[in-house]
C-alpha cells in the first residue's frame, strides 16, 4: 500500500479597487490572466489553488471568501493585485476562521 501525498488546498482571493474596474475596463481581464498564470505555475500534486473571481466590493469579497470556505481550504491568500480599500476587506476577513496570508501581488 502506498501513501498518497497530502494535498494542501489554498483559496485565492484577487482584489482590486472598484474605481479601477470602472476607469480601466481591461484591467479585470489582465488580473484574471495573472491569476491563471499563478495557479498554473504553482499547482502540483501537493498544492491545489482554487481562486474566486476578481473582487472589488465588500459584498464581492464576502461571496468569494464564503465560496472558498466550502472548498475545504487550508489557507486563504488575499492577493492585492492593485489597491483595494481596507474598509472593503477587513470586515470580511475578521469573520473567517481560516489562516490568512496577505500577498502584495501587483503584476503591473
Amino acid at each position: 500500500m502506498t501513501d498518497s501525498p497530502m494535498k494542501f488546498n489554498v483559496g485565492l482571493v484577487p482584489l482590486m479597487a472598484d474605481l479601477y474596474r470602472r476607469l480601466i475596463p481591461d484591467l479585470n481581464g489582465r488580473i484574471e490572466a495573472f491569476v491563471r498564470t499563478v495557479i498554473g505555475e504553482l499547482s502540483d500534486s501537493s498544492l491545489k489553488i482554487v481562486s474566486g473571481p476578481v473582487s472589488c466590493t465588500q459584498g464581492e469579497i464576502r461571496q468569494s471568501v464564503e465560496a472558498l470556505e466550502k472548498e475545504n481550504i487550508d489557507l486563504l491568500v488575499v492577493a492585492h493585485t492593485s489597491y483595494c480599500a481596507s474598509g472593503q476587506i477587513a470586515p470580511v476577513l475578521l469573520e473567517t476562521s481560516f489562516p490568512i496570508l496577505l500577498w502584495p501581488a501587483q503584476p503591473m
